[in-house]
């Protein structure tokens, strides 16, 4: 396991008990599991931040066992539908502590590099930011996100 830097941690949660996509975490995507890509993101900034697995899953974690990233036995407890992102978090904080986490969900195989590089640089250009969360414009209307009790 490479030595953990208590500055960064890049932190990819990936539970395997999803009840809509059994496995969605692993899933190929152009004969990829899903996870990899992720992983790949996340060393694209690892001579920043240290990069760790958090899953629930043994067969994940010997899964990308050729990464040289470090792996996180979930408790099956902090893997359920009611899990939050906090609990992982801090699950992750209480093994390493860090200042700051960068939070890869596998689900958004497609993130630029450049962009990661670009929001570390920003939230460690200005110490008084607490937090800083990535967006994307929506392709349709606002109005879709709402739903009218009328």
């Amino acid at each position: 396991m490479p030595p953990i830097n208590h500055k960064i941690i890049t932190l990819i949660p990936a539970r395997s008990l999803s009840k809509r996509i059994i496995n969605k975490n692993i899933k190929p995507l152009n004969h990829i599991p899903l996870i990899i890509y992720s992983i790949k993101s996340a060393l694209s900034i690892s001579h920043k931040s240290s990069v760790i697995l958090s899953s629930d899953s043994k067969y994940y974690l010997d899964l990308v066992k050729d990464y040289n990233i470090n792996c996180l036995l979930r408790p099956k407890s902090l893997s359920t539908d009611i899990s939050t992102d906090y609990d992982v978090i801090n699950h992750c904080l209480s093994m390493y502590p860090a200042e700051y986490i960068v939070y890869l969900r596998p689900t958004t195989p497609f993130r630029q590099s450049d962009i990661l590089h670009k929001a570390l640089r920003l939230i460690l250009d200005h110490p008084e930011a607490t937090g800083l969360r990535s967006i994307e414009e929506m392709t349709e209307s606002a109005y879709k996100s709402f739903i009218f009790d009328g």
